[in-house]
């Protein structure tokens, strides 16, 4: 078949022959001094909300000075088995499900 036409679908000429697009390369963020690079890929793009010292400092504050939400706190540290009250030897995903509890008012007092 001659011309500039287009092609029958499945055709393929020698010029686009190694013209397949390939995906961009994403380089990883650098490790600073005094920073840890985490093995799971995950966990390198969650933001630092998710993190243990951002969490900590969330709830520390939602407890500070409120009675009621410590209150809750204990509440909801005995409904997931806990006995040890400190935020700091929970883990993320506890201080995480607290403050979304406490925000949607799932907490009994």
């Amino acid at each position: 078949e001659s011309g500039n036409g287009p092609k029958p679908v499945g055709l393929v000429d020698a010029q686009s022959v190694g013209q397949v697009a390939t995906a961009p390369q994403v380089q990883a963020a650098p490790v600073f001094a005094g920073q840890h690079q985490e093995s799971n890929p995950v966990t390198n793009v969650l933001p630092a909300v998710f993190e243990k010292g951002p969490l900590l400092q969330n709830v520390r504050g939602l407890l500070r000075g409120n009675l009621e939400n410590k209150q809750k706190w204990c509440a909801f540290c005995q409904m997931h088995g806990s006995t040890n009250f400190k935020p700091e030897v929970q883990d993320e995903a506890f201080l995480l499900t607290f403050m979304d509890a406490l925000q949607s008012g799932g907490i009994p007092e």
